[in-house]
């Protein structure tokens, strides 16, 4: 009888080890990418290439060019006006510069000569004028015209200006634009102060557009609590996705992303002054929140095709922070922008 049940529990042991193996094996569960509390900086977009002048269109001559400058306005204490340059001749041409920029009085001595700022994607210091593109008024800008932008400041004389002279480099020669006599503006901080001029590079009335980067082949989602509790930290995860159909590398580095909670406006009620005047306060906010963090590509490596990464994510709940809230995650640098929200309910802060 012994030998008989020791055989029949080797039995049973050798069946539940046979099913055991034959069974399905589970697939590994990737965990989220941790979180990176390091603290992080935008790097701003670089700017744009200058373009090139182009080739196949000819100069501009000095008899082409017409211009009409107009008032301008303060800003910061500058004066800014412009000068709209047009084209009354028969075909396109480009025109360049300026070189220099004087602005004179009545008699037509200088009263100041401006320097002239580099050229930029948007300010490119030339532009292809179209034919018969008459500038007729200052405040209406027309396509296939072109604009140069001049500031002054430190006006303590309050001086005249009767006329703006622009050195070209195309066409090379100096053009005086006629202004009706109008002050050369621009704020005086002190008695004597030296006045300043300055002068962008021609632009086109038009401005290139700006180039932007390409799409993402990425799909972003947010999965956060429905509660949190002021004073803590949240813990969340957004969800990446490569609808790419080859694996997504980040090529251009860990991007940079914000994190933050707008909070609630908590001014105070409008009460009146020790003088009695009823002034509104300041607007005040609180429970807002914003972080910014890496995130943590290295860690996740390259997504596959038609895969997805998780990545934790963490910010401080302020202690003054109550009510239903939108937890906000975007993109930073240097990708494309990416924005992805959740709703939430923040309770007050926890016993300790």
């Amino acid at each position: 009888m012994r030998i008989l049940v020791a055989a029949c529990l080797v039995v049973a042991s050798c069946g539940a080890h046979s099913v055991a193996a034959s069974g399905p094996t589970p697939s590994p569960v990737r965990s989220n990418v941790p979180w990176v509390a390091d603290g992080a900086r935008p790097t701003p977009i670089p700017e744009p290439t200058v373009e090139p002048r182009p080739t196949a269109v000819p100069d501009c001559r000095a008899s082409d060019l017409v211009g009409v400058a107009y008032r301008g306005q303060g800003a910061g204490g500058w004066w800014v006006r412009g000068l709209m340059l047009g084209n009354r001749g028969e075909a396109r041409c480009v025109v360049a510069g300026p070189l220099s920029a004087a602005y004179l009085d009545a008699a037509g001595a200088a009263i100041a000569t401006a320097g002239v700022r580099s050229p930029t994607w948007s300010s490119p210091g030339w532009a292809v004028l179209e034919p018969r593109s008459l500038p007729v008024d200052d405040h209406v800008i027309h396509p296939g015209q072109a604009r140069i932008t001049l500031e002054s400041y430190g006006d303590c004389e309050h001086r005249e200006l009767r006329a703006i002279a622009v050195t070209f480099a195309t066409p090379a020669a100096v053009i005086r634009f006629a202004v009706e006599p109008q002050p050369v503006g621009g704020r005086c901080d002190a008695p004597g102060q030296r006045l300043g001029v300055s002068s962008w590079a021609i632009a086109p009335t038009e401005p290139p557009v700006f180039p932007t980067p390409a799409p993402l082949p990425l799909a972003f989602a947010i999965n956060a609590p429905a509660v949190a509790f002021a004073g803590e930290s949240l813990t969340y995860v957004v969800r990446v996705t490569n609808a790419a159909a080859a694996p997504y590398t980040w090529g251009h580095g860990c991007p940079i992303y914000l994190e933050s909670l707008p909070g609630r406006e908590a001014t105070p009620s409008l009460v009146p002054d020790r003088g009695g005047k009823w002034e509104p306060p300041a607007r005040t906010y609180a429970g807002f929140a914003k972080e910014l963090h890496p995130l943590n590509c290295a860690g996740a490596g390259a997504i596959p095709a038609g895969g997805e990464a998780s990545f934790e994510m963490r910010i401080a709940v302020p202690r003054d922070a109550l009510g239903p809230e939108t937890l906000h995650w975007e993109i930073a640098s240097p990708l494309p922008n990416v924005h992805v929200t959740a709703p939430l309910e923040i309770l007050p802060p926890r016993g300790r």
